[in-house]
């Protein structure tokens, strides 16, 4: 489902958190890097989310993108979305 990586927009501080909190890995360092190399980041990180979600889940993501803001559950964790942009993952 390319539909989330095209319409919801995700920033550097989401990858950073996720790999921390989700993937347990040190965080890449996003600011003053190359697209290419933020771009790849990001594709990993949604790649690995869409593949522990659910269809319903991620049609809820999708609804929830318009909303000011929202706190979606993932996994032991939270997506929080603003806006239309996933900004963080809390624990």
């Amino acid at each position: 489902m390319n539909t989330i990586k095209e319409e919801i927009k995700i920033t550097s501080h989401f990858v950073e958190r996720y790999y921390e909190r989700v993937l347990g890995k040190t965080p890449p360092k996003m600011n003053k890097r190359k697209a290419g190399f933020k771009m790849k980041k990001i594709n990993k990180v949604v790649d690995d989310m869409l593949s522990k979600i659910s269809d319903r889940d991620k049609t809820n993501l999708l609804f929830m993108k318009n909303c000011k803001y929202a706190k979606l559950p993932f996994q032991n964790n939270h997506i929080v979305m603003r806006s239309g942009s996933m900004i963080t993952i809390l624990n």
